[in-house]
């Protein structure tokens, strides 16, 4: 499906994009290092939990989830609940990272684990979450682009260009602030847009949509219904973005809010989608699952409305993506490359501006290479259920070796990597990492049993 976009569709579509930059350009206006990097940790309740939700339900998980709504049916509807119940899990872990935070000023996910494991295991998370968030990512990217290329005719490659410098432009020039300041305004939109393509794409009465909803393409399995449970309350453990706004969080009672609010904003995104994905797969037969958000919207509502949705649905993408960018550059400059070179931060950012212009190159090739979304997605949240398992593991036992945390990502990583390249990648593999991760875990904890059992 191509459509005939209108020159009002792409005067909306400029438009949109000469917003972002100037929010960009007006946030850098003035603003110190200290703000391009973290916001001057003074972010309130409405700017924190919007900003988490939003980082987190961008174009790329809409169309992900749209597309297991399409194949699997309402027991997709899982990973939306972990992800809140993780979010309500994650509330005591996110007060003690709030509060050593402001003593140690982190601003990365492995800053953390340097300050409590050492350098070892700092290094090993950072390595780990930098293949986690770049997979992530690449989501976003693959999406942005699918959905543009669908829709306008353009060639995959020129999509990714257009969304990789709009990203680009105003994320160099106003840093997390202004991440923070895009996201506030596309939850509002991502909400409001769900809410009125399931509207129009409801067809018949409200009996018939629930008998939809409770009907699927396949019959969900436990052992489905288990892994969508899991990657969803994994997720804010493995989320470098989310750790990042706890840090900028003015103070704990912010962050516990937050947090609370996220959880239940997270599962009514997941109805909206339910409801159109469930649609979709009830009305047309036959499509790629990953497009089935767009072909959704050229078939089953009023013409008129695709353009408006394209330039909303861009805006999520890049609303997520520049979260994501952010923190993988934090990862590859303030975890590596400051800690052997030390440097003042005015010198930080500078450096930060070049690193993100790098990153983006890369991520702009490995998304041309993949180009699938659905597989992408399960790669991605099974890396970052190992990062979770370390992290759990780090916050439950008082005293974990430093040898179970390393040999426990290691033996994850390996353990998943055989797995993608020896059987057809599915929401399995998810609970396969976790577990290799945990036996890692445990096997790199037996030499530490040993040695207190012989003391």
């Amino acid at each position: 499906m191509t459509a005939n976009l209108s020159l009002l569709d792409f005067a909306a579509i400029a438009a949109y994009i000469a917003i972002l930059v100037y929010l960009g350009y007006s946030t850098s206006k003035r603003q110190s290092a200290e703000g391009f990097l973290i916001a001057n940790r003074t972010l309130n309740t409405l700017d924190t939990a919007a900003s988490i939700v939003a980082s987190k339900i961008g174009a790329g998980v809409m169309l992900t989830f749209v597309a297991l709504y399409y194949i699997y049916g309402i027991s997709a509807m899982w990973i939306f609940l972990g992800v809140s119940a993780g979010y309500i899990i994650f509330i005591p872990f996110a007060v003690k990272l709030r509060r050593v935070s402001s003593e140690r000023s982190f601003y990365t996910f492995s800053d953390y684990f340097f300050h409590r494991h050492g350098r070892a295991v700092g290094y090993a998370s950072a390595t780990a979450l930098l293949i986690v968030t770049l997979f992530i990512l690449l989501v976003q990217l693959i999406g942005g682009a699918k959905i543009l290329t669908k829709i306008s005719g353009l060639p995959f490659s020129s999509a990714l260009i257009i969304i990789s410098v709009t990203i680009l432009a105003y994320t160099v020039l106003g840093g997390f602030r202004a991440v923070v300041r895009t996201d506030r305004v596309q939850l509002l939109l991502i909400i409001v847009l769900l809410g009125v393509i399931g509207i129009f794409m409801v067809r018949g009465s409200l009996d018939d949509l629930a008998a939809n909803m409770l009907t699927s393409r396949r019959s969900p399995s436990m052992i489905l219904i288990l892994s969508f449970l899991v990657m969803g309350v994994f997720m804010p453990f493995f989320s470098a973005e989310l750790w990042q706004r706890v840090y900028a969080a003015k103070d704990v009672r912010i962050v516990k809010r937050s947090l609370v609010l996220a959880a239940i904003a997270f599962p009514v995104t997941g109805i909206l989608l339910a409801v159109i994905g469930v649609s979709v797969s009830a009305n047309l037969k036959g499509i790629d699952p990953d497009m089935a958000l767009i072909e959704g919207l050229a078939h089953l509502v009023p013409p008129g409305l695709l353009g408006l949705g394209l330039v909303i649905f861009l805006a999520s993408i890049m609303s997520s993506a520049d979260s994501l960018l952010f923190a993988n550059t934090s990862i590859l400059l303030q975890d590596f490359y400051a800690r052997s070179r030390p440097m003042d931060k005015e010198k930080m950012v500078t450096r930060f501006r070049y690193a993100i212009s790098l990153l983006l190159v890369i991520c702009f090739a490995m998304a041309i290479w993949l180009q699938n979304l659905v597989v992408a997605t399960y790669i991605a949240i099974a890396f970052g259920c190992i990062v979770s398992v370390v992290a759990l593991t780090s916050w439950l036992v008082k005293q974990p070796s430093r040898t179970s945390l390393i040999a426990g990502m290691a033996t994850g990583f390996v353990g998943t990597f055989m797995m993608i390249l020896l059987r057809p990648v599915n929401p399995s593999l998810v609970l396969a990492a976790a577990g290799c991760t945990v036996l890692g875990v445990l096997l790199g904890s037996v030499p530490a049993v040993i040695s207190r059992a012989r003391s």
